[in-house]
């Protein structure tokens, strides 16, 4: 019953943030939230999770807050991120555009067997997004983890619109 009640705790606190940054975005820019899923290494878990972005706080640079829940390996790890984006430009004539990604992470790590515990870290990566018509988008990203927090995710998602 705890470990549900941290992990309701942890979903609440994403959402906050979710909701500050749409505050503070830019009135031109939309709110835009979607699904993510991927594989992470170290621990080798399954992850599931969802990704908020509220424009760009600079010209080129935006907040995209996100949650990711990996499950297997004998443990559950719920990870918040709050990454920033720096847009790169598109490829030449196409919309195909990459991006690279940094931020701090807290992960909370729940073994089967054993005690609990919390890691904080940072994440570093780069993704390509592929819009699917205005204002949303596919993405593949490759997410790097320096300290106690998963290796490396490779992760697929989408952000659309709200």
């Amino acid at each position: 019953m705890i470990r549900h009640h941290r992990i309701a705790k942890t979903t609440v606190c994403f959402f906050v943030v979710i909701g500050l940054v749409a505050v503070g975005a830019s009135p031109a820019s939309a709110l835009m939230a979607g699904p993510r899923a991927g594989v992470s290494f170290e621990p080798d878990q399954v992850v599931l999770g969802a990704q908020g972005k509220a424009g760009l706080l600079t010209k080129g640079v935006g907040f995209v807050p996100g949650i990711e829940f990996g499950l297997g390996n004998d443990q559950t790890v719920v990870s918040i991120n709050g990454d920033f984006q720096v847009n790169l430009p598109n490829l030449p004539n196409t919309n195909v555009s990459f991006y690279a990604l940094g931020g701090p992470t807290v992960s909370y790590f729940s073994p089967d067997n054993g005690d609990s515990d919390t890691e904080i870290g940072i994440s570093l990566g780069a993704g390509m997004r592929v819009p699917i018509r205005a204002e949303s988008s596919y993405y593949i990203e490759s997410r790097f983890g320096i300290g106690d927090i998963p290796d490396l995710k490779l992760i697929v998602g989408a952000l659309f619109s709200l």
